[in-house]
């Protein structure tokens, strides 16, 4: 739905295809790249089959198409910029989470100071979002009398981790984007990448076990790019094929301080408004294991507890028989959550009838990679839908995830081992798909201003490329929100000295206060 004000015009929306669709479609249509978009301009874009039935709204020069469930939020007109975002913007230093007010306030900011000003204030947004700033195209003259400048400039900017992925593809007439890179060719009519399922062979030759991931810009089809993590993406819709793909942050060069009470309370303060601002949005269900970055989500919920909230843990029963430890983080979920005296409910990994619902809206998500589905199907089947999913993802960013380190500058060998492993160092393949990574990205040692390129690898590149993944199999189904996903907590994290932050003594300042989810062992 397209959120406006009392009062204000609402663009006219392109009908939908007319035809019904069954039962079994319509819940496939409900639950496929939930909570997606695809922006395309020069018109509206042609997607093939029950895609069709997703909602088109014309705003300035772009059209908007977008899933059921996505929420789409348009600025009051103004004759120097319109606003869009796509998502669930919390403003977390104004205390609200009314995407009507924010988008405002962003337009103000464009307006009054220029792009680069909303940018910055779109930069400490919290929730989940992907953001368009509609503006005078830089090479835009002044109108004549009577006349209005073109918004013919086209700003894109992710959230702190690009949680909702923004994947764009630019012709000479027209230009694509959207939450996956599946909707982009889609609507481009581009055929799979022979050159990912190669790669992926060749990555899991190298690397038997673990995580593997595709490096780099590399996507599952050849043209269609990602943008990264701290990155935006300008365009001029008159000229698309001038896309720039920019590094926007750090802001400043970052500030250590020692003083652990100092940054403990300040990550409190931030992460507790923020929790209390996500319960605005619906129910809240923690995912909770034993370890260490749900517990301290966790610790930041309001006591008492927002009405509906409960925890729940993932099961593979599998993995009960492989794994001790994977009943152990059921036991210790179960406990903590007694404790708090909030419900506690296992969800039983598994993977979906074929032909069901569930089978057929993954599938058309993921249709030509393999993506596992048994925590996803398990949320869908048995969680109700109209929650917020609370994901602790992300704080490893501010923990030192990438242990081993050294002071050499960022290369693209580093790069390439930091990704997966020395394996990759020196193989020619990966050397050069990470020099063309680093310089996509403006990944240099003086470009991040202070911050250590071993954090900024595992924030950008492996959750940017791989992370959010959890994120968006919860979507299918409900809406996830990440705490870590705010700029302001992990700048407050990343202020303490790299030994502190390896200790995880901000997490133990954090739990030494919460003494209901201490456990014996703290990773269990």
């Amino acid at each position: 739905m397209v959120r406006l004000r009392p009062g204000r015009r609402r663009p006219e929306p392109t009908p939908a295809a007319p035809e019904p669709l069954s039962e079994h479609d319509a819940g496939v249509l409900d639950g496929a790249f939930g909570h997606g978009y695809l922006v395309h301009t020069g018109g509206p874009a042609a997607l093939p089959g029950i895609l069709a039935h997703w909602q088109v709204t014309q705003v300035g020069p772009v059209w908007l198409h977008t899933a059921p469930r996505t929420v789409v939020t348009v600025s009051r007109a103004h004759d120097r910029g319109r606003v869009v975002a796509l998502g669930h913007p919390i403003d977390t230093d104004s205390g609200t989470t009314d995407a009507a007010s924010v988008v405002d306030g962003l337009l103000r900011s464009l307006v009054d100071a220029g792009v680069d000003a909303a940018v910055r204030r779109a930069a400490y947004l919290s929730g989940r979002w992907t953001v368009l700033l509609l503006h005078p195209a830089s090479r835009t003259t002044a109108p004549g009398r009577g006349r209005q400048p073109r918004l013919g400039g086209l700003t894109v900017v992710p959230d702190t981790l690009a949680s909702q992925p923004v994947y764009y593809a630019v012709g000479r007439r027209d230009a694509t984007l959207a939450s996956s890179d599946t909707l982009v060719a889609a609507a481009r009519d581009i055929s799979p990448s022979t050159r990912a399922p190669e790669l992926m062979a060749e990555i899991k030759e190298l690397r038997p076990q673990g995580v593997v991931y595709l490096p780099g810009e590399t996507t599952l089809y050849d043209g269609v790019r990602q943008v990264v993590p701290n990155c935006l993406l300008r365009l001029d819709v008159d000229r698309p094929g001038q896309a720039r793909h920019e590094r926007f942050w750090p802001f400043e060069p970052r500030v250590e301080d020692s003083d652990l009470p100092r940054v403990t309370s300040d990550f409190s303060e931030r992460l507790r408004a923020q929790i209390a601002l996500m319960a605005h949005l619906g129910p809240l269900a923690w995912s909770l294991t034993g370890g260490l970055d749900s517990r301290v989500t966790l610790a930041h919920l309001a006591d008492p507890a927002p009405p509906g909230t409960f925890t729940f843990t993932y099961f593979n029963p599998r993995d009960g028989v492989r794994s001790p430890g994977a009943a152990e983080d059921v036991f210790v979920a179960n406990l903590l959550s007694s404790r708090l005296g909030l419900p506690h409910r296992v969800l039983r990994w598994r993977k979906a009838p074929e032909g069901s619902v569930f089978a057929d809206l993954h599938r058309m998500t993921y249709p030509v990679s393999y993506a596992s589905q048994g925590a996803a199907h398990a949320m869908w089947a048995d969680l109700p839908h109209d929650i917020v999913q609370v994901q602790s993802n992300g704080g490893e960013i501010g923990t030192v995830h990438m242990r081993v380190r050294n002071t050499r500058p960022i290369t693209p060998a580093k790069a390439a081992s930091l990704w997966l492993g020395p394996a990759f160092s020196e193989h020619p393949t990966y050397l050069e798909i990470f020099a063309s990574y680093l310089e996509y990205a403006q990944f240099t040692d003086e470009r991040l201003l202070g911050y250590d390129h071993h954090d900024l690898m595992y924030w950008e590149h492996r959750m940017g490329r791989w992370g959010h993944r959890k994120f968006l199999d919860g979507d299918l189904s409900h809406r996830i929100m990440v705490p870590f996903n705010d700029r302001r907590v992990l700048e407050t994290m990343h202020r303490l000295p790299e030994a502190q932050r390896v200790a995880k003594a901000l997490y133990t300042a954090v739990l030494d206060a919460a003494p209901a989810l201490q456990v014996d062992d703290p990773t269990p």
